[in-house]
């Protein structure tokens, strides 16, 4: 079965089964998805382009006017107010037009079950430019960046009292 609380939560479901939604409009225009969650005003009934939703499978959308990214997902999760979800199963923490910052206590895996540091991760870690001025808020950041012919890796250190920089760990040029 399914639950809605709130008004219009779930208002036009027709065939889907499954579903919990609970805040006014929350998945309010979904007729056939299954197995969905969301909690918030206007929760799970918008797309990126404020089209209507009308079939999500296995979506959690937590806060208000949250929106998947297109009608049809699968698996999506989606949290925080006025955020929109990245497509079939990912998930977003947080508006990233609003400088929110998530904070994860204890030690993070990524591919790995059982992280043994701060952050552990089991595969390749892709790291682009960080276009910022080197600065005590900065240290210890690792970034890529190119020119015309060269590729650079550098790390943002101290390089005096009150002074930083950007120092090159490795360069290529071709």
């Amino acid at each position: 079965g399914n639950t809605g609380t709130g008004n219009s939560a779930l208002a036009t479901n027709s065939s889907g089964t499954n579903n919990s939604a609970f805040g006014a409009g929350a998945l309010a225009t979904i007729g056939s998805g299954n197995d969905n969650t969301a909690l918030g005003y206007l929760a799970g009934i918008h797309d990126a382009g404020g089209n209507n939703l009308t079939d999500l499978t296995s979506g959690i959308y937590v806060g208000s006017n949250t929106k998947a990214s297109a009608n049809g997902n699968t698996g999506e999760i989606v949290i925080g107010t006025n955020t929109t979800g990245m497509g079939s199963n990912s998930v977003i923490l947080g508006n990233p037009a609003s400088n929110l910052k998530t904070i994860l206590t204890g030690k993070v895996g990524v591919m790995t079950p059982d992280p043994k540091s701060a952050l552990q991760v089991n595969g390749g870690v892709q790291v682009a430019n960080d276009t910022d001025t080197a600065s005590a808020d900065k240290v210890g950041t690792i970034r890529y960046r190119a020119d015309s012919n060269n590729s650079y890796v550098e790390m943002c250190v101290q390089t005096g009292a009150a002074t930083y920089a950007w120092v090159v760990i490795h360069q290529e040029t071709w």
